[in-house]
């Protein structure tokens, strides 16, 4: 039997204290519906923390660690031109 690839949102905040404003959740497709497994603040992540300068490298540790994952991001225009590197919010992950 196939594994059920998990599923990731992330709800993007660019404050400084964004670790606490930050969602994860995830889940699995079970039949037709998805099931939501775990909801936590990024700052709950491992070695993360409330500053937005702890939470987002924890983000890309659990992207990384979740490659067959499919990740869906998003963010408020406010937030996203706080947080973002290069040109888009994807060169921050990668």
């Amino acid at each position: 039997m196939k594994k059920p690839r998990r599923i990731f949102g992330i709800e993007f905040s660019g404050a400084q204290d964004a670790g606490k404003k930050i969602w994860v959740t995830s889940g699995l497709f079970v039949g037709d519906g998805l099931v939501v497994e775990d909801y936590l603040r990024a700052r709950d992540l491992p070695n993360s923390g409330k500053r937005l300068k702890a939470c987002l490298p924890a983000i890309v540790e659990l992207v990384k660690s979740n490659q067959n994952a499919v990740f869906f991001c998003h963010t408020l225009e406010a937030g996203k031109n706080k947080i973002k590197r290069g040109n888009n919010l994807i060169t921050l992950l990668f």
